[in-house]
């Protein structure tokens, strides 16, 4: 069944439509219109609940305008659903409205165990009640070294030919602005290695998070690492497979047919410079256009990648703009950048095919080039680094700033947050010490002493 949209409900019909909907998500079958008992019902929906036995909940629609549902209604309910539970007609019954039910109402039913009053609202939180994964991700980020450190980058912000929009100085705070608007977006986050992608992207889910355990009607954040998706044989059974939902279970597809459908969620989607793919431009592009347009044009939408993953500038304007003009997705789709067909076919759709529906508008879409960190943004991270309790460093941030900028194998690299972490945890480890001149080598070299270090210390 598919869902509908709870904003297209205008008649009794349509609700009794969309709650049907809701719960043949939920995973039950449902039956319109079935006479139980001698008795018209609404809905009745059947599921087998493991380790259990087949169960059947009677539910009762009513829909309004304005007002709220009554003791009348909800006592007519209350008998019908009690005495056929009594006779093993039915294991349970809801009732479910599209405004509230009154103070008198809700006292009728009570706390009963298998009778309930549900808003659809209800039904859509428990749909995709995500709070024990958000409260275990709020606790586990809260105690990570990345929530202690955190500094807010600036970034360049792009059109979709690469040419500057603007500047961003709190990056995260334009982004999330878009989250939460809303109409849909997609947001394009591009920087070299190090230069904080996961860490913005982790930094927003967060946000998020914290925002969908307090607020019902907030949207609700989706965090999933690109680099996993080739263990998987298509971008459907990695979605599936990787989203939250009936833990451990895998999220089957009504489910996943709701998350896409009803615009309150929004896919934050780390690495995709991380996923395995052959070193050819038409596959790095028919990637990306399948991933978002599995994920549908209904949610807000956050992807990180190395710009440098794109052989050529060139190359990475073509795969951004295809995503708002179809002839050239479909181009991409079949030739390779380089493909002198490309052009002749390109004219030919010109010519015999009336334009095509864009899947998002231009401006929806952002282009967000990570900046270095500056020496405000040093001085802060090593403030906060140093600030944390259980931190063991006793120089300043002057002594530990003024001679990380005056040795010429770090000067450059503390420039990129994750270098900067590995850089500050070496000072802590004793490793890198201030007071003495060391010659260390460069990135990998930084690297490779950094792990070590760590090792000797764990062993």
């Amino acid at each position: 069944m598919a869902f509908q949209k709870k904003t297209q409900v205008t008649t009794f019909q349509e609700f009794e439509a969309y709650v049907a909907s809701l719960y043949a998500a939920l995973g039950y079958t449902v039956s319109h219109n079935v006479d139980v008992g001698g008795n018209q019902i609404d809905l009745v929906c059947d599921k087998y609940i493991d380790g259990f036995r087949r169960t059947r909940i009677l539910v009762e629609c009513k829909y309004r305008t304005n007002d709220s549902v009554g003791v009348d209604d909800t006592n007519k309910f209350f008998a019908l659903a009690t005495n056929l539970i009594s006779l093993g007609r039915i294991s349970g019954g809801a009732m479910i409205t599209n405004t509230r039910f009154s103070k008198e109402a809700k006292q009728i039913v009570g706390d009963h165990a298998v009778i309930a009053l549900k808003t659809s609202s209800d039904l859509e939180s428990e749909l995709f009640d995500f709070s024990h994964l958000y409260n275990s991700s709020i606790f586990d980020y809260e105690h990570e070294e990345i929530y202690l450190t955190y500094v807010s980058s600036s970034a360049k912000l792009k059109d979709l030919g690469l040419a500057d929009r603007g500047h961003c100085d709190l990056v995260d705070e334009a982004i999330h602005r878009r989250l939460v608007e809303a109409k849909p977006s997609l947001s394009i986050v591009l920087a070299d290695f190090g230069g904080g992608k996961s860490t913005l992207l982790r930094a927003l889910y967060y946000r998020m998070a914290r925002s969908a355990t307090l607020d019902p009607n907030a949207k609700r954040p989706v965090f999933l690492e690109l680099k996993n998706a080739s263990l998987y044989a298509t971008t459907e059974a990695f979605f599936l497979a990787a989203l939250p939902g009936d833990l451990p279970r895998h999220l089957s597809q009504s489910r996943f047919a709701f998350l896409r459908s009803s615009g309150r969620f929004c896919f934050f989607l780390d690495g995709f410079d991380e996923l395995r793919l052959p070193d050819f431009d038409t596959q790095r592009a028919r990637k990306l256009l399948e991933i978002l347009e599995f994920i549908g044009p209904q949610s807000s939408t956050v992807i990180s990648c190395r710009p440098t993953y794109f052989a050529t500038d060139t190359e990475l304007k073509e795969t951004l703009k295809s995503l708002t003009e179809p002839r050239r997705r479909l181009l991409l789709q079949l030739f390779r950048r380089t493909d002198p067909k490309k052009e002749r076919a390109r004219k030919l759709l010109g010519s015999v095919t009336p334009p095509l529906p864009a899947p998002l508008k231009s401006r929806n879409i952002a282009v967000y080039y990570l900046d270095i960190f500056d020496d405000e943004k040093i001085r802060s991270f090593i403030s906060n680094f140093i600030g944390r309790a259980d931190c063991s460093i006793s120089y300043s941030v002057d002594e530990i700033h003024n001679f990380l900028i005056s040795v010429y194998d770090i000067s450059d690299l503390i420039k990129r947050p994750l270098l900067l972490h590995i850089i500050m945890k070496m000072v802590e480890l004793g490793v890198i010490q201030p007071e003495r001149d060391q010659n260390l080598g460069g990135a990998a070299a930084i690297y490779s002493l950094y792990i070590e270090s760590c090792v000797s210390r764990e062993f």
